[in-house]
């Protein structure tokens, strides 16, 4: 493909990036227009000194959306290249892509693909019928599929969501303090007394078997694959530390080596036809010390700047192949050129986390304290851009104070 390598903001095509603001970071460093796309307005990705144009649109669930998105990209002199971390976002997208495509530059697999991917009731079905490495899982709609079910579910296991924002709920919040993506059933009355609770605002679950070891045996895998189904970048991150501990988000992750992983994805990567940026969340069994795929996702994670801290722009790779334009990025000799040992802190959850990992005897402050040391980045803070965390720190007063 030829490379056109100009790089002034009057021909660079922009990104449009729903997104939070590492997505931000990442684009802005490599030199690239930057429009940041937001559903509600304290969205401190807004206000980054990367974002040259704010963009507010309806609910990602909403296909007025759609219609905005379209109207956005009408008025655009380039082509923008869309980029999003939120599923509900790129589902929406992929349905309406042969609308799309005239405005905007992307790269999804098949649409039934995305839906598989995506949807956990189809996943479940997905991991069956190509026979990946994922727990034994099902899917219940309603109390009727519950009790067909229940009897078949092994011990532990864990319900999750069906759509992650299922559990964005007063009732599950006042119970649990915060969103968890999972919750652990040890025998069969727990779970039966869980279901009862979930089913009273939302019946949709997961029921999945319980994969052994700590929140270390968690892992993270972002990549990008080519259109010609090529790949292009991965890096591999290890959560060293999740909050909530034990059904939460990384906040505390290293990127890794481990061949054994990146084998494993590149196989499945190749026997589902995925292609752009694709997220493979895994945990390894503590006592057979076999992989286990959690989730697969159309996007890079949210924490994804902490590739760019150890040499890998995924999301710049992305704009370059798909614009042809050349950016302050330059692609690596080899796929996994990355630095190993590189950490990211999401500083506010990581605080949390640790006083819950104390409490379980865990950790202590002296070794929470000592692991702020070597190459880091904190999720969000850049030192030439910290107009984003004021703004922060501004929108959870705010927050606190209405109560």
């Amino acid at each position: 493909m030829k490379k056109d390598i100009s790089n002034s903001e009057n021909t660079m095509n922009p990104v449009l990036a729903c997104s939070e603001i590492g997505v931000i970071h990442a684009m802005g460093k490599a030199g690239i227009n930057v429009h940041c796309g937001s559903y509600f307005e304290d969205n401190p990705a807004l206000y980054s000194k990367f974002t040259k144009e704010r963009v507010m649109f309806s609910t990602y669930e909403d296909e007025q959306y759609i219609e905005e998105l379209i109207e956005y990209g009408k008025k655009q002199p380039q082509k923008p290249v869309y980029l999003s971390d939120d599923d509900r976002a790129i589902l929406l997208f992929s349905e309406h892509r042969e609308r799309l495509e005239p405005y905007f530059h992307f790269l999804f697999p098949s649409k039934e693909m995305v839906r598989s991917l995506l949807d956990k009731r189809k996943f479940c079905d997905l991991s069956r019928e190509k026979d990946l490495p994922a727990p034994i899982s099902f899917y219940c709609t309603d109390k009727e599929d519950f009790e067909k079910i229940k009897g078949e579910v092994p011990f532990p296991c864990i319900l999750k969501p069906a759509f992650k924002q299922d559990w964005w709920r007063e009732e599950f919040i006042s119970r649990y303090q915060s969103y968890k993506k999972a919750i652990k059933c040890n025998t069969y009355e727990e779970m039966v007394e869980l279901y009862e609770f979930l089913s009273t605002f939302q019946p949709r679950v997961i029921i999945q078997e319980y994969v052994p070891g700590e929140d270390a045996n968690l892992y993270s895998l972002n990549m990008y694959v080519n259109e010609d189904s090529e790949l292009k970048g991965i890096y591999l991150a290890q959560k060293r530390r999740i909050y909530p501990i034990g059904a939460g988000t990384g906040c505390y992750v290293v990127t890794v080596k481990d061949k054994e992983i990146v084998n494993t994805t590149i196989d499945i990567v190749r026997k589902l036809k995925l292609r752009g940026l694709v997220n493979v969340q895994f945990k390894k069994n503590a006592d057979t010390g076999e992989i286990n795929i959690m989730e697969i996702h159309l996007r890079n994670s949210f924490w994804n700047y902490l590739g760019v801290a150890a040499g890998l722009n995924l999301g710049a790779m992305y704009y370059m192949d798909l614009t042809g334009k050349e950016t302050r990025y330059k692609f690596p000799e080899t796929p996994d050129t990355y630095e190993d040992g590189v950490k990211l802190f999401d500083f506010g959850k990581d605080l949390k986390s640790f006083f819950q990992y104390r409490k379980k005897g865990l950790l202590t402050f002296r070794e929470w304290v000592r692991e702020y040391k070597g190459n880091y980045v904190i999720q969000g803070h850049l030192k030439e851009d910290m107009l984003p965390v004021l703004k922060n720190l501004q929108f959870m007063t705010m927050r606190r104070l209405k109560g």
